[in-house]
């Protein structure tokens, strides 16, 4: 969901403390215990095709990275766990109150540490916007877990964008132009050669996720706050077959005076989905050698028949 649909969440909407005003029973329990973000799931790739599955299998991610040289936003994919038991009755012909409907999530986004400084647009750009950006912010995304059954919990899981790009447009001028993340070639016209990347300069933010909503009995539910720490860089996902990134003195006489994953072939890779490409997995120069070529060309790459680029 892009950042346009957020808005500030008032106050209010505070979790559930007694099991009873979830479900009168005895066997439910505290909801901060009952309804939670479980983990951040990846993506499943089969035959090309990107799924976030709505259990426990397949991929999970505990640390993020998002690598600004591709993208400025980042996404996250919560998986919601719900453990109150389901009171459905055939007899009684009455629904199932212990569905959980969540209605979206509320996002803060901190420097460093959860108890580092909310972030904040200080970025060059005047548009009325940037400056309109408020945090913490909410996203607005629909999900219905069903009661648990016989015990067993149940899952949902969905993806939205975390960290908007105006906070993604203050990482970049922090991380890849003030502390020189991405260089242009000393003494070469720019556009002419791909730059020089510095994988090394890094920022870290911590993304604090809580999940709102309301059961199917019309009770109100937020999650404890999820967490989730994410490294900021400039080029650290590129990568390249090692034909194409070793130098003359361990390649021998075979080296390309102009390397280019133009012709590379494109792998099944997480990087391939496109609400995870440029976060969390190594990119494949393949991938993006066309729609990109100043990020996924390798460094020694010319863009003029006539100029010969450092490597």
């Amino acid at each position: 969901m892009s950042a346009t649909a957020r808005s500030n969440r008032l106050p209010g909407f505070r979790t559930l403390l007694a099991a009873g005003a979830l479900a009168a029973s005895a066997s439910c329990s505290d909801n901060e215990v009952s309804v939670y973000i479980r983990l951040m799931k990846g993506p499943l790739v089969q035959m090309g095709q990107c799924t976030v599955t709505n259990d426990m299998a397949g991929a999970a991610v505990t640390e993020g990275v998002l690598d600004l040289a591709f993208r400025r936003t980042y996404n996250l994919a919560p998986l919601i766990q719900n453990n109150v038991f389901g009171r459905f009755d055939n007899q009684s012909n009455r629904a199932e109150p212990n569905h959980v409907f969540i209605e979206g999530y509320i996002v803060e986004i901190r420097r460093d540490s959860p108890t580092g400084d909310l972030y904040r647009y200080t970025g060059p750009d005047p548009m009325p916007e940037r400056f309109d950006f408020v945090n913490p912010f909410t996203v607005y995304q629909s999900l219905t877990i069903p009661a648990s059954l016989q015990g067993t919990a149940s899952f949902g899981a969905t993806i939205f964008e975390a960290l908007p790009q105006v906070v993604g447009d203050t990482l970049f001028q922090e991380v890849c132009t003030e502390s020189m993340g991405i260089a242009q070639i000393p003494g070469v016209p720019a556009g002419v050669c791909v730059p020089r990347y510095n994988p090394n300069v890094l920022r870290r933010v911590i993304l604090s996720v809580s999940a709102f909503g309301h059961t199917g009995g019309n009770v109100s539910v937020q999650t404890p706050k999820y967490n989730f720490p994410v490294s900021v860089c400039c080029g650290c996902l590129r990568n390249f077959p090692v034909s194409l990134i070793a130098t003359t003195a361990d390649a021998g006489p075979g080296v390309l005076v102009n390397p280019s994953c133009a012709r590379e072939m494109i792998v099944q890779s997480p990087a391939a989905c496109p609400n995870f490409f440029g976060q969390d997995y190594l990119v494949p120069c393949g991938l993006c050698a066309d729609s990109l070529p100043n990020v996924c060309e390798p460094t020694g790459h010319s863009f003029n028949a006539t100029t010969v680029c450092p490597r």
